[in-house]
């Protein structure tokens, strides 16, 4: 009886591992400016893959770094614990809100954002900028 139960255990442990080793994608759903921002999210060992945005009504143009830069520093980061896009601030707490909602039904617990992975997120920018106006606050 106990080789049968050891066979059964190792078998169940076995499909349970498989089954966590699969990439899983999961629907999310946060709040954005102009309407709910449906994404999906793909997680693979606990870790963002990739984040697909399903639908939304924001403005495309200011939302457009929202969509592009900010999805690519989530997925980056391994977190949503990153500033917003100056200037969609609430389409941005949508995309986090909607991340979030996501991994919650995957089961993933998102990671705190560590120093080394913001850094590989904003290698991008540039050291020196010129800009012809520049506008500080929105009130």
């Amino acid at each position: 009886m106990k080789f049968t139960q050891s066979i059964f255990a190792a078998a169940f442990a076995f499909a349970a591992a498989a089954a966590f080793a699969a990439p899983i994608t999961t629907q999310g759903v946060g709040v954005g400016k102009h309407g709910d921002i449906q994404v999906a999210v793909t997680f693979d060992n606990g870790k963002i893959q990739k984040i697909d945005i399903l639908k939304n009504a924001e403005n495309p143009v200011l939302a457009k770094k929202v969509f592009t830069d900010l999805k690519d520093q989530i997925v980056a980061a391994n977190s949503v614990q990153l500033d917003g896009i100056s200037g969609a601030t609430f389409t941005s707490k949508g995309l986090f809100a909607a991340v979030e909602d996501a991994a919650k039904k995957a089961g993933v617990t998102l990671g705190q954002a560590d120093k080394k992975a913001l850094k590989a997120a904003v290698k991008d920018l540039p050291k020196n900028a010129s800009y012809d106006v520049v506008v500080i606050g929105a009130g």
